[in-house]
């Protein structure tokens, strides 16, 4: 394979930068990302959570990545229980837009919050987003969001993008964590921060590149991140102390 130069590898990841995290609520009424941030934390009103994903065929959840968002959620929420149902669909599209996804989601979802229960969707998608190829995972209600698992794979095995080949599974628990913190509220999504941690280049996002909430982790300027997480090869998936914080003032202020 054709070496290339190192000076091209960072301009492409460094301009490829975009994250997307859908702000304010649509004509259906649902509310927007971050509004159902102390009922995801709390034990009251809903000591249950659901997690239903609903993917492309060919496109399952890593098992890992699914365990590991079961496990960042009993560790920074007071749940009682976190169950996970999952089923395919068939989808012809390769690129979608953000009113298709939304469209996608509202076919899809059987499960509704209501009882003891809160109800996260999720949404595994082939192909990319239509605003930007680089986008590997989107928030858009305060209940669901998408993670674009062809692009994740793609990026994971095109040197350009993921020089240091970090694995399709390391990018993907990465994502999925991301984009479930923007859920919780972070960064500064209805709440503000006690501690100046905001990425001010970035809104919504931590500004430490230890922290899987850096805006980098939802795109395929990831790679920029690999060894930040305190493991080699592979990025952050964990919450930084100031992050850390935040949830905690969430769930028990």
């Amino acid at each position: 394979m054709r070496a290339v130069p190192l000076i091209i590898v960072t301009v492409l990841i460094l301009t490829a930068f975009t994250g997307c995290v859908e702000e304010g609520s649509d004509s259906k009424g649902r509310a927007p990302v971050g509004d159902y941030n102390k009922k995801l934390l709390r034990d009251s009103p809903y000591p249950d959570l659901v997690i239903e994903i609903d993917y492309v065929e060919g496109f399952q959840p890593s098992n890992s990545a699914v365990q590991l968002l079961k496990h960042r959620i009993n560790e920074n929420s007071d749940k009682s229980t976190v169950s996970v149902s999952q089923s395919a669909f068939a989808s012809d599209d390769d690129v979608y837009t953000l009113k298709e996804i939304k469209n996608l989601e509202s076919r899809h979802r059987t499960k509704k919050t209501g009882g003891d229960t809160i109800v996260v969707h999720i949404l595994y998608l082939n192909g990319r987003y239509s605003e930007s190829n680089n986008v590997l995972g989107i928030a858009y209600y305060a209940d669901a969001f998408c993670l674009f698992k062809e692009r994740i794979e793609d990026v994971a095995t095109t040197g350009i993008d993921n020089p240091f080949l970090v694995s399709d599974e390391d990018i993907e628990e990465a994502v999925i964590v991301h984009e479930f913190g923007h859920l919780l509220g972070l960064v500064n999504m209805n709440y503000e921060s006690e501690r100046d941690h905001e990425d001010p280049d970035h809104k919504h996002h931590c500004v430490h590149e230890d922290c899987v909430m850096n805006a980098q982790i939802e795109t395929n300027a990831i790679s920029n991140l690999i060894n930040t997480g305190g493991t080699s090869n592979k990025p952050p998936t964990d919450f930084d102390p100031d992050c850390k914080f935040d949830l905690n003032k969430l769930r028990n202020g």
